[in-house]
C-alpha cells in the first residue's frame, strides 16, 4: 500500500505512513501520534481512511497464529488477506462461509466496513468474528467475545474504535465448489422472479449494463462435497451456458476469473470471482453500492430497469452487480434483514459526472431507504445515514469512550459522528 488507494481517485498527500510488525508497535505507534488511520489495501473507494497524520499499514501483521479444529476457529492477524489466508485454510482442511469477489483485500478491513459476499443464507464477511482485539485510541488492547456487550459495535466499526490487531473467525470444513455463468437473461425473468433465482445456488450474482431487455450474465456457485462431480450446465430461465470463461464485462476470463464451465474444485478457488493467483493491477473503474431491504427486491430492480436510469447511467457504467445477503445484528450493519445489493462499477474517468449521476440514482432509489456501502461512493447526507441505523448513538458513544481524544478521527468520521 503507498499514498494512494487502489483505484487511485484517493490521495493520502503528506501522511506519513507506518509498517509495524507488531501489535506492540501498533500500540507505540498510536500512542505516540494524534492522529491515526489504519489502511487495508486501498479497497475503499472514498476518504474513510484519509488522514493528515499518521497512516498505518498493517500487511507486517499477516499471520495465521491458530488453527483450532476442537473450536472450528482460526486466530489471524489484522493485517491478513483473503487469499493468504483462505490458502493456509483449505492446506489445513478449513473453510470460511463466503468470500468476497476480490480476494486480494484485508480481512480486517473487509469487516470493517461490513463487505459482503453473496447468498442467501450468507451473512456478510463480519459475521464470522467470534473474537476481535483492538488498540483504541487510549493506546490500550481490547478484546471483545461474541456475546459480550459492544460486541455488535465492534465488528463493523469503519476504525473508528481503533486498530484491529487481531481476529478469532468461525471456520468449517473445507468444501467444493463448481460455478456456471450464463448469458442473456431476461430482465423481466430476473425481476419477477428474482427470489427464485437467488436462491437457485449457494451464491449467485447478476451482471447487467442495464441497457437492454436482458441481464447480461447469471453467474451461478454451487456447493460440492469434496470430490463431487456436478452436472454439466445447461439452459436455465432461458440464459444459455457461456462457452468459455468469461470476465463480468464480457471480455475472455481465463487467467483472470476463477474457473467456469462448472469444473469442480476447492471453495476458496470458486466463491471469489476473480482468481487469487492473478496479480492484481489498479482498478479501472470506480465504485458505488447501495443496500435495500430483499422484500423490496422486484419494486427497486423494476425501478432501475426503467429508461430514466438506463439512460442516466448509460454513459459512466462498466458493470452492475446484484447479489443477496443474509441479515445480521451488527450495530453498522447495512444488512437489515435479509438484503438486495446492488453495485455499480464506473468507468475510471467517469468521476465529475457521477455528482450528477449518483444523486439521480438516489433519488430513484429514495422509496426502498437505501444505504451506502461505507467504503464506496455516495452522495447520501450523514444524517440520512444515521437514521438508518438504529442503535447508531450507542455506536457513537462507544466511539466516544475508546476514543476520547478522537486520534482516529478524520473528516469522513467527523461528519458521520459529527
Amino acid at each position: 500500500m503507498g499514498t494512494e488507494n487502489w483505484a487511485r481517485n484517493i490521495a493520502f498527500g503528506e501522511t506519513r505512513l507506518a509498517r509495524p510488525a507488531t501489535a506492540e508497535e501498533v500500540a507505540d505507534l498510536v500512542a505516540t501520534h494524534p492522529t491515526v488511520r489504519v489502511v487495508g489495501a486501498g479497497h475503499s473507494f472514498n476518504d474513510i481512511c484519509s488522514t493528515s497524520g499518521l497512516l498505518l499499514d498493517l500487511a507486517n501483521l499477516n499471520r495465521v497464529i491458530d488453527i483450532d479444529g476442537e473450536s472450528e476457529t482460526v486466530t489471524v492477524e489484522g493485517g491478513i488477506r483473503y487469499d493468504e489466508l483462505c490458502r493456509a485454510l483449505h492446506d489445513a482442511g478449513w473453510a470460511l462461509h463466503n468470500q468476497m469477489s476480490i480476494p486480494h483485500f484485508s480481512v480486517a478491513g473487509a469487516c470493517s466496513t461490513a463487505t459482503h459476499g453473496s447468498g442467501d443464507d450468507n451473512g456478510g464477511l463480519a459475521t464470522a468474528i467470534r473474537e476481535i482485539e483492538i488498540v483504541d485510541g487510549r493506546g490500550e488492547f481490547i478484546r471483545w467475545k461474541r456475546g459480550d456487550d459492544s460486541f455488535r459495535g465492534a465488528v463493523v466499526s469503519l476504525g473508528a474504535l481503533g486498530v484491529i490487531t487481531e481476529l478469532v473467525l468461525d471456520v468449517q470444513p473445507t468444501f467444493d465448489m463448481a460455478q456456471e455463468v450464463l448469458l442473456e437473461l431476461p430482465t423481466s425473468t430476473a425481476i419477477e422472479e428474482v427470489d427464485e433465482i437467488m436462491a437457485s445456488a449457494y451464491s449467485v450474482s447478476y451482471f447487467t449494463d442495464w441497457q437492454g431487455d436482458t441481464v447480461n450474465q447469471l453467474w451461478r456457485k454451487h456447493r460440492l462435497s469434496v470430490g463431487e462431480t456436478p452436472p454439466p450446465s445447461t439452459t436455465y430461465k432461458k440464459a444459455r451456458p457461456a462457452p468459455a470463461d468469461i470476465a463480468p464485462n464480457d471480455e475472455p476470463g481465463e487467467g483472470f476469473v476463477t474457473p467456469q464451465l462448472m469444473r469442480p474444485g476447492p471453495w476458496h478457488q470458486r466463491l471469489p470471482h476473480i482468481d487469487p493467483a492473478y496479480s492484481l493491477p489498479p482498478a479501472g473503474e470506480l465504485q458505488t453500492e447501495y443496500f435495500v431491504r430483499r422484500s423490496d427486491a422486484t419494486a427497486a430492480l423494476s425501478a432501475l430497469a426503467g429508461d430514466r436510469h438506463a439512460t442516466l447511467v448509460a454513459p459512466v457504467i462498466r458493470r452492475a452487480e446484484i447479489r443477496t445477503v443474509a441479515g445480521d445484528d451488527a450495530w453498522l450493519s447495512p444488512f437489515r434483514g435479509d438484503t438486495l445489493a446492488l453495485h455499480f462499477s464506473w468507468l475510471i474517468d467517469s468521476g465529475d459526472e457521477l455528482t450528477t449521476v449518483l444523486p439521480t440514482l438516489e433519488e430513484i432509489l429514495a422509496p426502498f431507504d437505501p444505504l451506502p456501502h461505507w467504503g464506496k461512493l455516495h452522495t447520501m447526507d450523514a444524517a440520512t445515514i444515521r437514521a438508518g441505523y438504529p442503535r447508531f448513538d450507542e455506536f457513537a458513544a462507544l466511539v466516544e469512550g475508546h476514543d476520547p481524544d478522537r486520534r482516529f478521527r478524520n473528516p469522513y468520521l467527523d461528519a458521520l459522528l459529527g
